[in-house]
């Protein structure tokens, strides 16, 4: 009985986290999209670093910052792009070094949503797949425990 209980728990939170990744995705693509038409500024890196290395695993943490101002006002903000980084890429240190001015895409109606890199990028369908596997063992493992 109790097994039955923890593998129902299981299914019901797999597709828990399934919906909940899909109303992300389609929020973050929305997004990606919509800054395609967002008004851009000159900005300033202000962090460029090398944050952790987890490890023998080459597996990396960058923290990029910048700083720009909009209607007046200062914003700072840590957002490179929507979707995934490859954070195995060492190129985004070498891309966005320590104080080079950089453009900076800007919701004209909340300038603290910002973004270096506009539009899509291809690890944003990859919560794609992880939604349908999320899905798919939920499904299973609920129709099992139901027969």
């Amino acid at each position: 009985m109790y097994s039955e209980v923890v593998k129902y728990l299981i299914g019901l939170s797999s597709i828990s986290l399934g919906i909940y990744w899909t109303i992300r995705y389609f929020h973050l693509l929305k997004k990606s999209r919509l800054s395609e038409t967002w008004h851009q500024t000159e900005g300033k890196i202000i962090v460029s670093e090398l944050v952790s290395d987890f490890g023998e695993v080459e597996n990396h943490a960058y923290s990029i910052k910048y700083e720009f101002v909009a209607s007046g006002k200062k914003y700072v903000s840590d957002k490179v792009v929507y979707g995934t980084l490859d954070f195995q890429d060492t190129n985004y240190l070498k891309r966005y070094p320590l104080g080079k001015t950089v453009t900076v895409y800007y919701d004209p109606y909340d300038p603290f949503d910002s973004i270096l890199e506009k539009g899509t990028r291809d690890g944003l369908h990859f919560i794609l797949v992880f939604v349908f596997f999320l899905l798919f063992l939920g499904t299973c493992v609920v129709s099992c425990e139901l027969e």
